[in-house]
């Protein structure tokens, strides 16, 4: 399955400004629905990296889950001692029902992720956890799943995001299926 980057960019700002015109009308939905939407986060600029500024990987071997820390990169073992890499390049989204809250819908989150292997070019996709966008996208003969979004720090209805770098990513690499 090839995924269109700019498609989903473009979907993804639609959402973002759904997201906006929901959070200036938050009151009046708080009231009807009895549900608080927290706010979403300001992207973060996607910046080209040449291969040998490539960040150094961690070792993680094929059908294994692990997990990815923001802006850390994994190197999956290939059978054919090679490996697939893999790095959490941005967090585009989190409208996660914060945790003291009853919610009517359980939120979004969306990431970047960069993959590349040995001799071919990065290549940069969308994972989403409750959207239009997939939770795995397929990379040569392998497929990335993520499994959850997760945070040191726990987000309240009072308070903002928390920092990117308290992001992490439980992710799985398989074999496609044929």
């Amino acid at each position: 399955m090839v995924i269109n980057l700019s498609w989903q960019i473009e979907t993804f700002m639609n959402h973002l400004r759904f997201l906006q015109l929901v959070i200036r009308i938050g009151p009046i939905l708080l009231f009807m629905v009895g549900c608080s939407v927290s706010a979403t986060s300001t992207p973060i600029p996607l910046t080209p990296l040449r291969s040998s500024s490539l960040p150094t990987a961690t070792p993680i071997t094929l059908g294994t889950t692990f997990i990815l820390p923001y802006n850390g990169s994994v190197a999956v073992s290939l059978e054919n001692s090679q490996a697939l890499k893999i790095q959490f390049l941005s967090l585009l989204e989190d409208s996660r029902c914060p945790s003291d809250v009853l919610c009517a819908w359980a939120g979004n989150v969306t990431v970047v992720i960069r993959v590349w292997a040995p001799g071919s070019r990065s290549k940069d996709f969308l994972l989403s956890t409750n959207s239009g966008i997939p939770r795995y996208v397929d990379h040569l003969q392998y497929r990335i799943t993520l499994f959850t979004v997760n945070s040191t720090v726990e987000l309240k209805s009072n308070s903002d995001l928390p920092p990117y770098e308290t992001y992490s990513l439980e992710l799985i690499v398989g074999e496609r299926a044929p």
